[in-house]
Parts: structure tokens; sequence; C-alpha cells
């Protein structure tokens, strides 16, 4: 299997920003094969950092995410389309969706998503991710899916977060407040 080269629920990281302060407290992934398109939706942006770390520091972290939205990870830069957008509720939520085109399997292994020896799609099982699906089969530790098939997972990685941990869930949803005033 392939090292996962950007994780999933880490915003940042798509943008080339080597973070992992911004996330989403659940990630719903959407694979089409028939249209060679990843959709990642990240729900509840929060951010989580060290206790002793102060939220203006959060604050400008997120605004650099913000402003780069344009400006995509070389690690992406195989897929032919990219898109991303935000969305936020009355109640403080932001979340966001991002669509990747991809025009070969291999575009995946990015994300550490996979083909194993069967020719089905895989991606690894790691526990504290809490990693949930209605169409994957867990085969020791790899999730495999339909490689002829649409499918989908989620992660809710800040499960069970350590108390040394800070948790923002309204923060994030000021600042882009602030950032789309302009």
């Amino acid at each position: 299997m392939e090292t996962i080269k950007i994780v999933l629920f880490v915003l940042g990281l798509f943008f080339g920003i080597e973070t992992s302060t911004v996330i989403a407290e659940k990630t719903i992934v959407i694979v089409s094969p028939k249209t060679k398109t990843i959709v990642i939706q990240h729900e509840n942006l929060l951010a989580i950092y060290p206790t002793e770390k102060d939220s203006l520091s959060i604050a400008k972290e997120f605004a650099s995410i913000y402003t780069k939205k344009d400006s995509w990870n070389t690690h992406l830069d195989t897929f032919t389309e990219k898109y991303i957008t935000y969305n936020a509720t009355e109640k403080g939520v932001l979340s966001t969706k991002i669509t990747l085109k991809y025009t070969k399997l291999e575009d995946l292994k990015v994300f550490a998503i996979d083909t194993n020896p069967e020719g089905k799609f895989s991606i690894i099982n790691i526990p504290q991710w809490y990693i949930a699906t209605e169409n994957g089969k867990l085969n020791g530790n790899y999730w495999n899916f339909d490689a002829d098939k649409k499918f989908s997972f989620s992660l809710s990685p800040v499960k069970n977060v350590p108390e040394t941990y800070t948790i923002h869930k309204t923060m994030l949803h000021k600042v882009w407040q602030e950032l789309t005033k302009e």
C-alpha cells in the first residue's frame, strides 16, 4: 500500500499547508470510478490544538488556508479538475466540499486509495479514524470496495481526542465570515 500523502480530513494539506490543526469532525469520501471523480465532504470544520497554543494563531492558520483556496498542493497536480466550496450554517457550522477529477487509478494513491491483488479498491483501516461504510468489506487491515461501482466511506477522527487538546467548533466559522465580507 501507498503512504498517505494527504490525510483526507485535514483541510490545510489540500493546499500545501503542513498542519493538522484545522480538521473536519466528520469526512465523507465518495469515489465514482465511472466518472473518475472523488468528492471529499468535510462536515463541521473545527480547530483542534494543544491547550497551550492560542486561538489567534489558529485563526491566522485558517485564514492562510482560505486564501490559498486556488493554490492546490502539488501532490494534486495530476487531477484535471479541482474545486472547493464552503458552506456555513446559521448555527456556526462550517463545512467544505472538495471535488477532484482523476485520469488514472494511480492518482488516488495520494490518499492511500489503491487496488488490491483482486482488483478491488482498498484503503487501510486506521481504528482511530473510525472509518464507516455501507458498501465496503473489512478484510484484515483493509477496507475493500468493488472497482466498478461508486463507493463511499466516512472518517470521524475526533471521537476520542486527548484531554491535552482544545477543540473549537465555532471559531473557524467566525473567521470565515470575516474573510468572506471583503
